[in-house]
C-alpha cells in the first residue's frame, strides 16, 4: 500500500510539473487615466516637442505581431503566425495558445505586421482572419 501512494504521489507530482497552461493576451486600453472611449477629450502631452493640444479619437485600431513570452527564469518561446487585429474600444482577450509554463515573466510583441506577412496578398486569407480585408480597411499601398 505504501508503494502504490508513493507511485500515486510521484505521478502526481509529474503531472503537475508537465501541465499545461493557457497564455492569454488580455488589453485593457486606457486614455490617460480613464478606459478608453471614443469621442473621450483628451489632452496631447505638453513640453519636448508636444504641443498640449485636445483631440478625440473616432477610430483606433492596430495589428499585434512578433509575440515572444519570456518564462521560467528567462526562457523565450515565439509565437509564430500568430496576429493580432486589436480595436480600443473592445477589451482584448486572445488566447495564444496552451504551454508548459509555471512562470510567465513578459510578453513582448510588435505592433504592425512584420515584412513578410506585410507583402502577401491579404485576399489569400480566410475571411475570419486578422489578416483579411476589414470594413474599414487596415490594408494600405503604394497608390493610395
Amino acid at each position: 500500500m505504501k508503494k502504490l501512494i508513493t507511485t500515486f504521489s510521484l505521478l502526481t507530482i509529474f503531472l503537475m510539473a508537465h501541465s499545461q497552461t493557457d497564455v492569454y493576451f488580455k488589453i485593457n486600453h486606457k486614455l490617460g487615466g480613464n478606459s478608453f472611449a471614443y469621442s473621450q477629450t483628451a489632452t496631447s502631452p505638453g513640453g519636448f516637442g508636444g504641443t498640449g493640444n485636445q483631440y478625440q479619437l473616432s477610430r483606433l485600431e492596430y495589428y499585434i505581431a512578433e509575440i515572444t513570452l519570456t518564462h521560467d527564469s528567462g526562457i523565450t518561446t515565439v509565437i509564430p503566425n500568430k496576429w493580432l487585429l486589436v480595436n480600443a474600444s473592445d477589451t482584448t482577450n486572445e488566447l495564444l495558445g496552451n504551454f508548459n509554463i509555471t512562470n510567465l515573466q513578459s510578453i513582448s510583441f510588435g505592433i504592425g505586421v512584420e515584412q513578410f506577412a506585410n507583402h502577401n496578398d491579404p485576399n489569400l486569407y480566410a475571411s475570419t482572419h486578422p489578416l483579411a480585408p476589414k470594413s474599414p480597411s487596415m490594408h494600405w499601398g503604394w497608390s493610395a
